[in-house]
């Protein structure tokens, strides 16, 4: 019966529509006769234009450091978005860098109790760390049972690409941006093509009063609102550097010789000046005496060079999930 009066008795519509203005607004310390459906209607606060077809909003808009973003604002406390500007998508790969080849000395030697064709008890005499070939004694020692000694070989390592720092593209976004929204009060402008909002009072600093575009594209913004301000909600970063490679570009020479004493200071040798390369180890068939001491110099030290290459940017950073923003220009 109410819809019918609604439809047909004028006075009942109004007071129809009074009652439901009342419930709808109860939030709000206004009365109904405040409103634009009543006589002597008002809004509190402004009137501003409904957005357009495709718009909605409005809303309050800040863009600025990351780091420096308020939270919302007391008048529109809830907040409806979150996105980036200002992308770098540069992609600056580090150089190349390769270890250059070095001649290294024997990292030590093998004792044997049996000649090099046969198998006997073995002990490793092994030389410090960063030897540089001068006299040095085993920590174990093999007396009277002396049948074999086999010499490590010259190493060459180099040639190897520097580990390179991980890229990191966390600096990619110059600016964030967020928009919030608060509550308008319905129907209180006495046209359908306004509608009143809570304050009159301009947006706090920093924020912006703006529509944002419902679909994708690039629209052109109304004239009430003519700032356009585009946003993006991601980031599809497919940014990478190719693996870096060293190639030798010189060949090395080295050969170093090497010798073994039965005294501890290198004196009394088992053998002298016993030139050793690259490549595998050598063995040497010995007299039944005591192993104590041995020393080492180089014959030809001669590293090679070795030229880095790759490390070349690769993929690209784009932006997604575009949005745009038409506002008011900032107040004052």
């Amino acid at each position: 019966m109410l819809w019918w009066l609604r439809i047909h008795s004028p006075v009942a519509a109004a007071t129809l529509g009074c009652a439901i203005l009342a419930t709808a607004c109860s939030p709000y310390p206004y009365q109904c006769e405040d409103y634009a459906e009543c006589e002597g209607n008002s809004c509190p606060g402004e009137c501003v234009p409904l957005p357009p077809v495709d718009f909605s909003g409005p809303s309050l808009l800040w863009v600025g450091n990351a780091a420096d973003a308020p939270g919302c604002p007391a008048r529109a406390s809830r907040k409806v978005y979150e996105g980036h500007a200002d992308l770098d998508s540069s992609n600056q790969c580090p150089p190349c860098e390769c270890t250059q080849p070095a001649c290294v000395l024997p990292s030590g030697l093998t004792a044997s109790s049996a000649a090099c064709s046969g198998s006997g008890t073995t002990k490793p005499f092994d030389v410090p760390a960063g030897w540089d070939g001068s006299c040095a004694s085993p920590t174990t020692i093999l007396s009277g049972q002396l049948g074999s000694v086999t010499i490590d070989p010259v190493t060459i390592p180099g040639c190897e690409p520097v580990q390179r720092v991980p890229l990191d593209f966390s600096g990619t976004w110059g600016q964030f941006a967020f928009a919030c929204t608060g509550e308008a009060i319905p129907g209180a402008c006495g046209d359908p093509g306004l509608a009143c909002l809570p304050t009159s009072e301009p947006p706090p600093a920093g924020f912006q009063q703006c529509l944002v575009y419902a679909r994708e594209g690039d629209p052109t913004c109304p004239d009430e609102y003519p700032e356009k301000r585009v946003l993006y909600g991601g980031l599809e970063d497919t940014r990478s550097c190719t693996a870096c490679e060293c190639t030798e570009t010189a060949p090395s020479t080295c050969v170093a010789s090497m010798s073994a004493y039965q005294g501890d200071n290198c004196t009394t040798p088992l053998f002298e000046n016993y030139p050793v390369g690259t490549g595998n180890t050598q063995c040497l068939d010995t007299m039944p005496l005591p192993l104590r001491s041995i020393k080492a110099s180089w014959i030809t030290n001669e590293p090679g060079a070795c030229a880095a290459s790759g490390s070349v940017p690769t993929g690209e950073a784009k932006p997604v999930e575009r949005r745009t923003f038409c506002c008011l220009p900032p107040h004052g």
